[in-house]
């Protein structure tokens, strides 16, 4: 100690006066970092040449250099090491199969080190590794089985490289396994229901894949599960009611495949998804559980792109931690509840493409972090009366033909004599959803981005509601509209004046073609 205490003074006098071009000795080291060095790219040191004892060293970094030399095949002398950090290099060259030599190696790191090929067989003989994180590199092939050896392997991260092939199920015998990160691969096949013998799993990425078939049922064996990403695949079939026994959950995201099927009650238990449920562009059918009201702690919603039925379940009021809802393309009728106003943190409220009907309820007024409230290609329509934050000033508003006459007024309070204002104005919401700009589901799919109803596949795993939406949407009643009171801050006695109730931005009335509104601060 005394010795190495005196050798370490030495070289730091060689460094401060700038006189050391390379270490003569390392022998005597059993830790070496040399991450994010601007010296080591200067000055390379020979780590695996005659300057190191490989019986010494255990722990060896040299992450973030940005070193382009292969891996040499010595690394296998190394039999000391224990960890080892090689992330956030230039080695475009493949693993060499002497790491299997390496039985002690307890941490393997080697994220964007731009590795190559298929990974070694060898590194089944890596019994003492715990963390193996191989993240965005550019290895192809297959997942060896041998990794099944693995036993003690709590980390095993393989994202963002171009691995196919699929799961071997002997992969499922690690049961010491807390994350899995095979996402952004190029893996297919199905997922085994061994897979549920993964009961410590903390996180699970499987996105971007090819993976198809069902989700097994075992996932309800998943009780510590805190990541769940299953987005972009292939899977269909319905969601296992036993998802609900993931009940220690951060978010749940089965969004893009092709999942059918009600989406099961059992959804209400996971009452500690904190961060968001994805369920969006699939064909899931049926109602909306009133369960979903049980996620208090959640803060996004996504149930866009399916094919939900009924209404807008009132239970949304008990979600007061959720800032967006997104509900758009769906076959949603009936009107927005009201409880809806009870979510304060609620910024983005996007239920655009459906069959709503009637007013936006006035308590939606009283959010005062709302960015976001889209409710285009609906039969939707805004009561005067409720809102007076923001003010819109636009004869433009009633040049339209989807503007009915009765919500026109001039800024003294009377009605509009617009020429625009005619019978075909008065049309009731109902009547509107027939126009071209809203003519029918499939259509109004398309617009707004979203997969089509005409282009999902039919499952008779699909709930259907009892009430269609044409049928919603014909029976239901206009509500009359008070006059606008008078506004004297305003000059113009032409202006017609509409109020809205939004702080930022809202697209009520984007099924107008080529309509024109701007938006200005009250008495401003």
């Amino acid at each position: 100690a005394e010795y190495m205490g005196e050798y370490q003074k030495k070289i730091k006098r060689q460094l401060e006066a700038n006189k050391m071009n390379y270490f003569t000795n390392l022998n005597f080291f059993t830790t070496i970092m040399l991450y994010i060095s601007t010296y080591i790219s200067a000055n390379p040191v020979t780590i695996f040449g005659n300057d190191c004892d490989p019986q010494t060293l255990t722990e060896l970094d040299l992450s973030g250099n940005g070193l382009s030399q292969t891996i040499p095949t010595e690394l296998g002398l190394f039999t000391a090491l224990t960890k080892l950090n090689l992330q956030e290099n230039n080695i475009f060259s493949e693993i060499p199969s002497e790491i299997g030599l390496l039985q002690l190696l307890e941490e393997l790191y080697m994220t964007a080190t731009q590795v190559t090929g298929q990974l070694p067989s060898e590194m089944g003989n890596l019994v003492s590794l715990r963390i193996l994180i191989l993240a965005n590199n550019a290895l192809n092939g297959t997942i060896p089985t041998e990794l099944a050896a693995l036993s003690l392997l709590t980390d095993f991260d393989m994202s963002a490289n171009q691995v196919s092939g699929t799961i071997p199920i002997e992969m499922t015998q690690l049961t010491n396994l807390k994350l899995l990160k095979l996402n952004d691969n190029l893996i297919s096949g199905t997922l085994p229901t061994e897979i549920g013998l993964l009961s410590q799993l903390t996180a699970i990425f499987i996105s971007y894949n090819s993976f198809s078939g069902t989700i097994p049922s075992q996932i309800g064996y998943f009780t510590n599960l805190d990541l769940c990403s299953f987005q972009t695949n292939q899977l269909s079939g319905t969601l296992p009611s036993e998802i609900g026994f993931v009940t220690i959950v951060g978010y749940v995201d089965f969004s893009d495949n092709q999942l059918s099927g009600q989406i099961p009650s059992q959804i209400g238990l996971m009452t500690f998804i904190n961060s968001g449920l994805f369920l969006s562009n699939n064909n899931f059918g049926g109602t909306i559980p009133t369960t979903i009201g049980a996620l208090t702690r959640s803060i996004e919603i996504h149930l866009n792109g399916n094919e939900l039925c009924g209404t807008i379940p009132s239970e949304i009021g008990y979600l007061v931690n959720l800032a967006t809802y997104v509900l758009a393309s769906n076959l949603i009728s009936g009107t927005i509840p009201t409880e809806a106003g009870l979510i304060v943190p609620l910024a983005t409220l996007d239920l655009q493409s459906n069959y709503l009907t009637g007013y936006i309820p006035s308590t939606i007024a009283l959010l005062t972090n709302q960015n976001i409230l889209d409710v285009s290609y609906n039969s939707v329509m805004i009561s005067i009366d409720s809102y007076t934050d923001y003010v819109c000033d636009s004869t433009k508003f009633c040049n339209s033909t989807w503007i009915p006459s009765s919500v026109c007024y001039k800024c003294d309070g009377s009605p509009s004599t617009s020429p625009s204002a005619t019978s075909s104005e008065t049309a009731s919401p109902s009547e509107t959803t027939s126009s071209s700009e809203t003519t029918s589901s499939s259509e109004t799919k398309s617009s707004s981005g979203t997969t089509s109803s005409s282009g999902t596949t039919s499952s008779s795993e699909t709930v259907s509601c009892s009430e269609t939406p044409s049928e919603t949407a014909s029976s239901s009643e206009t509500p009359s509209v008070s006059p606008l009171p008078s506004r004297t801050n305003v000059n113009d006695s032409d202006c017609l004046s509409l109020s809205i109730p939004i702080r930022s931005l809202i697209k009520v009335f984007n099924s107008i073609p080529q309509s024109k509104y701007c938006f200005s601060k009250k008495n401003n």
